[in-house]
């Protein structure tokens, strides 16, 4: 499968541009190009609004050409032309509507998604302040005259949850203990899951992701299901782990293909003992 690169759409700066072109001088492919080359129908967009707690939402945004399979090819926009609204009124969008109206764009429903890198902006994101549980996100990307927008692309916030055992730094023998973990369930149809990373002393990086049938508010990772997702720890490690109730929402038609989901999200930090 391709190895597709991310898509930044925000504003870069020429010093950026001119950096990344400097680059790729010295190397056999482009390292970027010019946003107009690329339609609309040929982005992967992974789009996801997450709630990590009662105070504070983020909307982010990762959009992957899906026709470059060249590493390292960056497409650079000069505009800001992705934006997050928490407000629901919005039908069709262009360059002379409520979401991209100027006047508009730093009111508490309405933010520009601004990159989130020093150089390329892999990642672009918008930061909501307060609780938007149930709260439908509408997340746009208005292009010029020659391409085809994707304005209304959906994620709802599902219900919240606390995480209540195991306390936040607490020391575990995975490969002797089990480590259960306990949340207040929601009850519904939204998918569970956990990403677990582990930053060892010996500077090792492990990663693995732990679908949850239902929404059962507790999991345990036995032994041995610690043993065959991470086999080669041995010394002391860090466990950061998020545990994530997410929603699937709905994709603008006019993206070659992604992913929308909204999320309520909780972290949790272990040291974990061989």
């Amino acid at each position: 499968m391709p190895a597709y690169r991310y898509l930044p759409i925000g504003t870069l700066t020429l010093l950026t541009l001119a950096l990344l072109a400097a680059c790729s001088e010295s190397a056999s492919y482009r390292t970027w190009i010019s946003d107009s080359r690329v339609a609309t129908r040929d982005i992967e967009a992974e789009l996801v609004a997450t709630a990590y707690s009662a105070f504070e939402t983020e909307v982010w945004a990762q959009l992957r050409d899906m026709k470059i399979v060249t590493d390292d090819v960056y497409v650079g926009i000069y505009t800001d032309k992705l934006r997050a609204a928490s407000i629901q009124d919005l039908s069709t969008i262009d360059q002379r509507h409520d979401l991209f109206d100027n006047s508009r764009e730093l009111t508490n429903d309405i933010k520009i998604m601004k990159p989130q890198g020093l150089y390329s902006a892999e990642q672009y994101a918008a930061l909501f302040q307060g609780d938007y549980t149930g709260t439908t996100f509408t997340i746009a990307f208005a292009r010029g005259r020659d391409q085809i927008s994707a304005p209304r692309s959906l994620a709802t916030i599902p219900d919240g949850f606390s995480l209540q055992t195991p306390v936040n730094g607490a020391s575990y023998a995975p490969r002797a203990d089990d480590l259960t973990l306990t949340w207040s369930p929601a009850g519904g149809q939204d998918a569970m899951f956990m990403k677990i990373e582990l930053r060892c002393l010996d500077g090792n990086l492990y990663k693995s992701t732990i679908d949850i049938s239902g929404d059962p508010g507790v999991y345990t990772v036995t032994p041995d299901a610690f043993a065959v997702m991470f086999p080669d720890f041995t010394v002391q490690c860090t466990a950061y782990m998020r545990l994530i109730r997410s929603r699937t929402g709905e994709l603008d038609p006019a993206y070659g293909g992604g992913v929308v989901s909204g999320r309520q999200e909780r972290r949790l930090q272990l040291t974990l003992t061989p």
